[in-house]
């Protein structure tokens, strides 16, 4: 959970200072780590950030990087119960 709150808190910072190329490595990388947890929501949702962030375009990221937070809590939440 400590990681996930690391790449939301980066991912908002990174969207309030309009860094496209680095929203972009960024949601990659957290769409990987996603990918690799069979977190598929997370994942889509992580792409479209990362398009965003290709294309330098700011307009909804807000609410894609809330969609990514909430994504991620319970992907949090359900690997716990299976621990």
């Amino acid at each position: 959970m400590e990681e996930v709150n690391d790449y939301i808190s980066r991912l908002r910072k990174l969207y309030s200072q309009e860094q496209p190329a680095e929203l972009q490595r960024l949601a990659h990388t957290f769409k990987a780590n996603g990918q690799e947890l069979g977190v598929t929501r997370l994942a889509a949702i992580c792409q479209e950030i990362e398009d965003c962030g290709r294309e330098a375009i700011f307009a909804g990221v807000d609410e894609l990087i809330d969609q990514a937070e909430r994504e991620a809590r319970i992907a949090c939440l359900a690997l716990q119960e299976i621990v």
